[in-house]
């Protein structure tokens, strides 16, 4: 009636299933930035503004909106980048030149065989970058 293959495959299928043992998970947050596995927290209160059109030495940055969470495994690439950058106003407009510390995001393009950066994150908190950089480093 039923191959060995078979048999064997209802047999497996059949026994209880072992799980996982879980492994305590660090959600500690600091500075506004949740560490959990792989998942960034932004809060829109900090001083974290972002940006998904880049254009060198032009880009707007706006603040944040709502609160995010990023999973930093979704992404190919992350790079970071200093200096002076221009930050606007919640309606868009210009507001001021900040010196900050940004984290790219990158997708890689597989039509077009390159890296596509589709969002920026501006962080003028240096100590709320150094806490990116270092559960990133963790990750």
């Amino acid at each position: 009636m039923f191959s060995p293959q078979s048999k064997r495959f209802l047999q497996d299928s059949c026994e209880p299933s072992v799980k996982r043992i879980r492994v305590e998970q660090d959600f500690s947050q600091t500075n506004g930035h949740t560490r959990g596995r792989s998942f960034l927290y932004m809060n829109k209160d900090s001083e974290v503004y972002e940006s998904s059109h880049w254009i060198d030495r032009s880009t707007m940055f706006r603040p944040l909106e709502e609160n995010l969470y990023l999973n930093v495994h979704k992404f190919d690439k992350l790079s970071t980048t200093r200096g002076e950058h221009f930050v606007s106003d919640n309606s868009g407009g210009y507001s001021r030149t900040v010196q900050g510390s940004v984290l790219h995001i990158w997708k890689f393009d597989l039509k077009e065989q390159y890296f596509q950066r589709v969002q920026s994150f501006l962080f003028t908190n240096t100590d709320e970058f150094q806490e990116v950089e270092r559960m990133l480093h963790s990750v």
